[in-house]
C-alpha cells in the first residue's frame, strides 16, 4: 500500500447520526486557514488555532526543512575537556492568508514569520508559532469538546492543494475512525479514515465535523483515491498540553 504525504466507501445497514451543517464556513476559512511556505516556495497548509499565543496547526511532515542540525564542540571549564554535542536549531516558516473580494478574487496577502516550538514526529502533529507579537488573527479555529468521531460522520476538509488553491474544501464522511498505519514512522500511528478529497498542498490543513469544528489534522492520502488520513484531536491536543498550553486539556 502505497500512500503520498499529505475510493468512496459505501455503508450498508449504518445507522448514520445526523449533524448540522457548517454554518459560517466562509469567514472561519478565510480568517483561520493558512498557507505554509518557505523560500517564497509554498508547500503545506495550516490553521489559526489560537488568537492569544498566535499558535498555527499543522503536520509535522510540513516543517521538518524548517529543522537543521549541526554538531558543536563543548569546552568543560574545569578539565579542559572537549565533547562534541548535536543540536538542532529551526528557522522560520511563511505563514500567508490571502483576502478576496466578493467575486473571490485575491485582492491582498499578509504574510508573517512563523517559528516552529514543538513537534510530534510520530502522530505528525506540529505546532507554528507566529513572531510578530502585534499580530492578532481574527478568529481561531474552535476545537471540538469530544475528541472521538464515529462512522458516517460528516467532514470537511480545508486546505491548500498544490499551495495555489488557496481556501478549498471538500466534503465527506468518516470511513474508520480508528485506523492504526505507519506513515510517519515505524510505529504504527491512529488516524481516521475519510474519503474527503485531498492532494498535496492540503497537508497540514484542518479537518472539521459538520459543525465547523476542528476534529483533526490532515496528514496522508492514498495515491489515485480520494482516501485520506487525519490526525485525531486527542494528539494535536497532547501535543499542545505538553508544550504548556493547558488551556487544550
Amino acid at each position: 500500500m502505497k500512500l503520498f504525504a499529505l475510493a468512496a466507501i459505501a455503508f450498508f445497514g449504518l445507522s448514520v447520526p445526523a449533524f448540522a451543517e457548517w454554518k459560517n464556513m466562509d469567514s472561519q476559512i478565510e480568517d483561520t486557514n493558512v498557507i505554509l511556505g518557505m523560500d517564497g516556495q509554498a508547500f503545506c497548509s495550516g490553521t489559526i488555532i489560537s488568537k492569544k499565543h498566535r499558535l498555527v496547526l499543522t503536520a509535522a511532515h510540513c516543517v521538518n526543512d524548517a529543522y537543521s542540525t549541526k554538531t558543536v564542540e563543548i569546552v568543560d571549564p574545569k578539565t579542559g575537556e572537549i565533547s562534541k554535542r548535536t543540536v538542532q536549531t529551526s528557522q522560520y516558516l511563511d505563514v500567508w492568508q490571502n483576502k478576496y473580494d466578493a467575486n473571490y478574487d485575491v485582492v491582498s496577502a499578509a504574510h508573517v514569520a512563523a517559528k516552529p516550538i514543538s513537534r510530534d514526529q510520530v502522530t505528525d502533529v506540529a505546532i507554528l508559532q507566529i513572531v510578530d507579537e502585534t499580530w492578532v488573527p481574527k478568529q481561531e479555529a474552535p476545537f471540538a469538546k469530544k475528541n472521538q468521531v464515529v462512522r458516517g460522520e460528516i467532514v470537511y476538509i480545508v486546505g491548500n492543494p498544490a499551495g495555489t488553491f488557496d481556501g478549498s474544501v471538500s466534503k465527506g464522511i468518516v470511513s474508520n475512525p480508528h485506523r492504526k498505519l505507519r506513515v510517519t514512522g515505524s510505529d504504527p500511528t491512529p488516524y481516521f479514515q475519510t474519503d474527503a478529497a485531498a492532494i498535496g498542498g492540503n497537508s497540514g490543513g484542518a479537518v472539521y465535523n459538520g459543525d465547523g469544528e476542528l476534529i483533526g489534522v490532515l496528514s496522508a492520502g492514498m495515491n489515485q483515491s480520494t482516501i485520506t488520513f487525519a490526525i485525531p484531536l486527542k494528539s494535536i491536543r497532547a501535543l499542545l498540553v505538553g508544550a504548556g498550553f493547558k488551556e487544550f486539556e
